[in-house]
């Protein structure tokens, strides 16, 4: 029993001297450990780097996204502005022919039919005011609208290219 417990003191010192020297090791890491450290340390710093990398690039392609969408709506508005004073145009345009029509056939007219058509050309100059301040407005609302969507797009093309840096920043690593 005496030899048992010689035997059992004997293994518990290895193992503590064992220890000792495993705890003394990575106290002081050496060439190797030091080496390996760098490395991880510098393979963490890659990749956080990268991280940040994919979420600035992720970032910058929902507000290209949010950016297109913009660039249509104003594009959308720039048509419509178009259309109003398309049609506004072919009022005024129409109503200065009814004038200049009216206008001829007054000559040959007379009596009771001279004066209606002397009031149809009255009435028709008003109208034409009102057809040449609504012209006048649609091309006021066009010139808005055409601003509006080249800045939307100013905006988008500067997106694009934060974007293509973003990629040959990331291309060059």
């Amino acid at each position: 029993m005496t030899r048992n417990l010689t035997l059992a003191s004997a293994l518990l010192g290895v193992l503590v001297l064992g220890s000792a020297v495993g705890l003394a090791q990575n106290a002081f890491p050496g060439p190797d450990q030091a080496g390996l450290f760098a490395e991880v340390k510098a393979m963490h710093a890659d990749m956080k780097r990268a991280i940040e990398a994919n979420t600035r690039a992720q970032i910058v392609t929902a507000r290209l996204a949010s950016q297109d969408a913009r660039v249509a709506a104003a594009s959308a508005q720039v048509a419509d502005a178009q259309s109003e004073l398309a049609e506004a145009t072919k009022a005024r345009t129409d109503a200065e022919n009814s004038i200049r029509r009216l206008t001829q056939s007054l000559a040959d007219q007379q009596g009771e039919l001279r004066a209606a058509t002397s009031r149809d050309i009255a009435e028709t100059r008003r109208e034409l005011g009102d057809l040449q301040h609504r012209e006048q407005a649609a091309r006021a609302e066009l010139a808005k609208m055409q601003q509006a969507a080249a800045a939307e797009r100013t905006r988008r093309n500067e997106l694009s290219v934060r974007l293509d840096e973003l990629e040959q920043t990331l291309s060059a690593r």
